[in-house]
């Protein structure tokens, strides 16, 4: 028979750990064995342009359609599990060859009346 432990003792199911509050920390750091305790906190991982040095990485932001930037992450898990090519690298060169058809996106928004005076 299983049985469900006490909802103070009930651990949030969490896609990631910064997910937890401090409260939830303490909480179940309190539970845990002293010779399990961490005498000082985890570091954060290194900056992702710390990772890859030689390469300049940087962050953008940029709203779009749902339906199209979903369309963005499915191709790019699709190369990435295809290739195992770090999906940094796959997003970089669908950004590259996306610009290289600057003529082709301007014409069709011409063509369909999405450009202004």
């Amino acid at each position: 028979m299983r049985m469900t432990p006490p909802a103070d003792q009930v651990v949030p199911e969490l896609t990631s750990p910064d997910q937890l509050t401090e409260e939830e920390r303490r909480r179940i750091a309190a539970r845990m064995p002293e010779s399990s305790r961490r005498s000082r906190p985890v570091a954060d991982p290194p900056a992702p342009e710390l990772v890859n040095a030689e390469v300049e990485m940087t962050r953008r932001s940029w709203y779009a359609e749902r339906e199209a930037a979903d369309a963005l992450a499915r191709a790019v898990d699709a190369l990435h599990f295809a290739t195992r090519v770090p999906k940094h690298q796959v997003v970089s060169l669908l950004f590259r060859l996306a610009a290289e058809q600057q003529d082709l996106v301007l014409d069709h928004l011409r063509r369909t009346g999405q450009t202004h005076p």
